[in-house]
């Protein structure tokens, strides 16, 4: 079957189009319509949209994709959000929303791009699309909080059949916008922008009762004997047996209790972000974190991430002080009645609601630190959580995310959950052994130099202090800014060759010098004879036969 094919219209193309005969031909692919149209620009409604969009519905077109043509430099990108907002109104539920992204302007960043991107979430409950172009993702697109929402890539050399290559950040597209120039297409008298979907389209989230993104496993993390900071490992394990909103969890509690406890959780002093990666890895839970959040992010950006996670049906898993919490139905912090607040927590975000967070807490507890579950879920207000770090999590219904995924152990090398051993007997251990086991990693890469502290993580291109990992076919390479990162290693020969280069362009030619020819003959004629004296010497004393 051919790839579903749909077109992208405004006031550039008539507005009496024939929408039926459209419907019939869009419907043709994979039995569903789509049409794409422009609702308005920064401040401008198009002039065409509201017949097109009568009409389409009319006939039965199945989805619209709404667009807004922003212009960054002419306003923030907030008020530019809630002004598509205004002109377009409510949509159906599988309708979805669009950001065409193009302007040259200094002003049109990757950071305004997300902020576009989270007021829509908010303002529609659903994630919005990105439309951009290749080189424009490459040179101004470069933000890890973009994956978040599904790219429109714009690449008009090629045909509905071809795929091009994906530009990062992202690892994958659903939908291309391969022409500017269709013919043909039936109810369209002139040539248009058409795009070919290639799905799955993310579907609409079904919320449980209490507004979860999945059915969780309830379990105390607290048991006598064992210790009291298991939260990561339970957090981990309630994700890895959640279950389809509607299926109940797909393992109880208990089994969380013994996954926690199988995976280290029993005796474990707390877990750090690298420990997290590896229970990740453990459960073969695909995540991504959410690296925008971080100590000091803002709280107000923080919380529109989350959102806009959930928003998605991926829960959160999120690091905080406790001391701050406020639990809304109890009126104050959830661990005061138990113990003294202090230090940091583990909890899993799982849905919102107004200003709170709906939360799944292994440590919200009644009867003492060894007393039994409180009611779950829990509402947290949102402004109480002061998070430091945040993961998304795939639950195995939802689609792949653009991050890291759980890959394995290379065939041949040995794991014992903290040190990953490549078969010539070199080690990994820490971030360099999380990005190998969560990469699609050729056995045949195997580690020439362990982890290594140099002063320049890369020798050709802008780097600080940081470490390297060096294996047969990979550099990696490690700074606090970047965290682990595969290294151009192409970039790093091609600048050490043109150093060569230069350094043998400055060598003298014809051999070697008369000069140094001179000296070295002269030192010859003063170190011959007094090699000769001193063996004399040596035999004089008897010291040498």
């Amino acid at each position: 079957m051919a790839p579903p094919l749909y077109v992208d219209i405004s006031s550039f193309q008539p507005s009496n189009i024939d929408w039926v005969a459209y419907r019939k031909w869009a419907a043709s692919f994979d039995g569903v319509a789509r049409a794409c149209f422009r609702v308005c620009d920064s401040a401008t409604p198009d002039s065409h949209f509201q017949v097109y969009r009568k009409n389409a519905i009319a006939a039965g077109v199945d989805i619209l994709i709404y667009y807004q043509y922003v212009y960054p430099q002419y306003g923030k990108p907030i008020a530019q959000a809630n002004f598509l907002q205004s002109t377009l109104g409510s949509i159906r539920p599988y309708d979805k929303l669009m950001l065409d992204y193009e302007e040259g302007d200094p002003a049109a960043t990757a950071d305004w791009a997300v902020r576009w991107l989270e007021q829509q979430q908010l303002n529609y409950t659903q994630a919005s699309l990105l439309y951009a172009a290749d080189a424009y993702i490459r040179s101004r697109l470069q933000d890890q909080r973009l994956p978040l929402f599904d790219l429109v890539l714009a690449k008009w050399e090629f045909t509905p059949n071809e795929r091009p290559p994906c530009p990062p950040p992202w690892s994958h597209y659903n939908y291309v916008q391969f022409t500017d120039s269709m013919s043909g297409i039936p109810g369209i008298n002139v040539p248009v922008d058409a795009n070919v979907y290639l799905g799955p389209e993310r579907s609409v989230i079904v919320l449980t009762s209490h507004g979860e993104v999945a059915d969780f496993p309830d379990i105390s993390q607290f048991e006598p004997g064992e210790s009291e900071f298991e939260c990561g490992f339970f957090s981990v394990g309630e994700c890895l047996y959640a279950g389809q909103v509607g299926k109940g969890s797909q393992g109880t509690g208990e089994q969380v209790d013994v996954w926690a406890d199988t995976h280290g959780g029993i005796n474990t002093g707390g877990v750090s972000t690298d420990d997290m990666h590896n229970l990740f890895h453990q459960a073969g839970l695909q995540y991504l974190d959410i690296t925008a959040i971080n100590p000091t992010s803002h709280q107000v950006n923080d919380e529109l991430l989350i959102r806009s996670s959930l928003a998605l049906g991926y829960p959160v898993i999120v690091t905080i002080p406790e001391q701050p919490v406020i639990d809304v139905d109890l009126g104050g912090n959830p661990y005061a009645p138990n113990w003294t607040p202090s230090g940091n927590h583990i909890i899993t975000i799982t849905g919102f609601s107004n200003s709170n967070y709906i939360v799944h807490d292994t440590a919200a507890i009644v009867g003492g630190i060894f007393g039994k579950i409180a009611s779950q879920p829990r509402r947290y207000l949102a402004t109480s959580l002061h998070i430091s770090w945040a993961a998304q999590i795939r639950l195995p219904w939802l689609p792949a995310l653009g991050g890291t995924t759980v890959s394995g152990v290379p065939t041949g090398w040995k794991d014992d959950g903290k040190t990953l051993t490549s078969p010539n007997g070199k080690r990994a251990t820490l971030g360099f052994r999380n990005y190998i086991l969560t990469h699609a990693w050729d056995a045949a890469d195997v580690i020439l130099r362990e982890d290594t502290a140099v002063a320049h993580v890369e020798n050709y291109w802008t780097s600080g202090a940081g470490n390297i990992l060096t294996c047969n076919y990979t550099r990696l390479g490690y700074t606090t800014a970047r965290g682990v990162y595969k290294i151009g290693i192409g970039n790093e020969l091609v600048g050490c060759e043109a150093a060569l280069a230069k350094c043998e362009a400055t060598q003298p030619t014809g051999g070697v010098p008369q000069v140094i020819v001179d000296d070295v003959s002269a030192l010859s004629a003063f170190m011959t004879p007094a090699a000769n004296a001193f063996t004399k010497l040596l035999k004089d004393s008897g010291l040498q036969p």
